[in-house]
């Protein structure tokens, strides 16, 4: 076994304990979140470009599966078709994170799903990883 895969092992097997240092003062979580805008390439779209994806907060992801949720049940749909698009054009925002297609949503997530499905599926990958979405939330949000 090689040093470093001892040393790697040995580290896992720690005991992991908190002490309250580790503990989170009432502050402490007021302050946390610094939000990000993730760049994302889009070179399929437009030579050298890119966009930004928003890191969302708790309630935009709320408002994100309410809106799709809204969305398919305006249009008597049942299905999962659209919402790589949808979660796509909500999460595009500015380096400032100032969402792009507010009050365009529809209209954005219906020609977002008319593009390359490579470019699209970037954005939306990165939205989920960074948003937290597990293969259980989207099918879920797929599925209602």
């Amino acid at each position: 076994m090689s040093n470093l895969k001892a040393k790697t092992e040995a580290k896992l097997a720690e005991p992991k304990t908190l002490d309250e240092t580790n503990i989170l003062s009432g502050a402490d979580i007021l302050t946390a979140d610094k939000l990000r805008a993730v760049p994302v390439v889009t070179h399929e779209w437009k030579a050298g470009s890119q966009v930004y994806v928003a890191e969302l907060t708790a309630d935009e992801r709320d408002e994100l599966e309410q809106s799709w949720g809204d969305y398919k049940r305006e249009r008597d749909e049942e299905d999962g078709i659209g919402f790589r698009a949808w979660c796509a054009a909500y999460c595009i925002c500015d380096a400032s994170r100032n969402r792009t297609f507010i009050g365009r949503q529809v209209e954005a997530a219906e020609t977002i799903g008319k593009k390359r499905g490579k470019t699209a599926s970037r954005i939306f990958n990165t939205a989920a990883r960074i948003n937290g979405l597990t293969k259980a939330d989207i099918d879920e949000l797929e599925k209602n």
